[in-house]
């Protein structure tokens, strides 16, 4: 099936240009930001290249790897702020891959608990 090969690097092009027509431009600049920064992380860990292989262990890794890898205080409020902006623009494009058939399920299906927004 040629969908098996569609890349997250690829799938995030078309993110931006779904992001484009209904979000305000700082808003997609932030969303693909985020975007990248998974792919390229993602990259670096030898994560699957194809978004089908993608699963929720890869987003949680990357997740941590957002907190592990900065340094700063680690308190829970500021661990949910930092990760917050990514947590909402991953969560996005899974579902927009997911509409789009480029996903069977999304990578979010089995998790116990989502991130609530930090206040």
């Amino acid at each position: 099936m040629w969908q098996a090969q569609i890349t997250p690097q690829w799938l995030l092009e078309g993110f931006k240009y779904d992001l484009e027509s209904t979000c305000r431009p700082k808003t997609v600049e932030q969303y693909c930001e985020h975007g990248s920064r998974f792919e390229q992380q993602a990259r670096t860990a030898k994560v699957p290249s194809y978004i089908r292989l993608i699963r929720k262990h890869h987003i949680q890794a990357f997740l941590h790897h957002l907190v592990t890898s900065s340094a700063g205080d680690y308190n829970l409020s500021s661990i949910e702020r930092r990760r917050w902006p990514y947590y909402r623009a991953l969560r996005r494009f899974s579902a927009l891959a997911l509409n789009e058939g480029y996903l069977d399920e999304s990578p979010w299906r089995h998790q116990a608990k989502s991130l609530k927004r930090p206040q």
